[in-house]
């Protein structure tokens, strides 16, 4: 409320609280009984201009902590597993495709590398690749999909590194 507003309205409260009393004795009101109505309007008024109406919001939730592997995120992944047509969700064949990127680096191969196509299309099969790789069109089916997991939990990162991607440099750490 502004301070003109304020002004304007200052007034009010207290004329209704001395006009009802005067009212009430000019109607035939004894002056006692004409007070105790003005006392009681008056209170009234006080108690409704001091309660806060607006509904209380309560206490914010504490937010929680991010814990991987939680009951919400197997939820959430379960959800964007299908699409809409039954197929693969995009967010879930976004996370295959990251672990499988992840998991292959570990034996020295780039997804995205030209070079290393043959190593990777051997080592996983035709149909996993097309699902680590082919972004444009449908999406993989869910069986696809489940295969290529399968396809890449079987890597072995310890093992010998396959002799296709020989064509590597060797990395400097420093």
């Amino acid at each position: 409320m502004s301070t003109a507003t304020g002004r304007r309205y200052s007034w009010l409260i207290p004329g209704v609280v001395g006009a009802a009393p005067a009212g009430a004795w000019l109607l035939g009101v004894d002056l006692v009984h004409a007070l105790v109505i003005g006392i009681g309007i008056a209170v009234v008024v006080v108690v409704a201009r001091t309660v806060d109406t607006t509904r209380d919001p309560g206490w914010e939730r504490a937010p929680e902590p991010g814990r991987d592997g939680t009951r919400g995120e197997l939820s959430t992944l379960s959800w964007t597993m299908v699409g809409r047509d039954g197929r693969a969700g995009e967010r879930a064949l976004r996370r295959v495709r990251a672990v499988g990127a992840g998991r292959l680096a570990r034996l020295g191969l780039d997804l995205a590398d030209p070079l290393d196509a043959d190593a990777i299309h051997g080592l996983l099969g035709a149909r996993a690749w097309t699902v680590l790789t082919v972004s444009s069109g449908r999406n993989p089916s869910l069986a696809d999909v489940e295969h290529a997991v399968a396809r890449l939990e079987r890597l072995d990162p310890a093992g010998p590194a396959p002799e296709t991607a020989a064509h590597r440099f060797p990395r400097r750490t420093t």
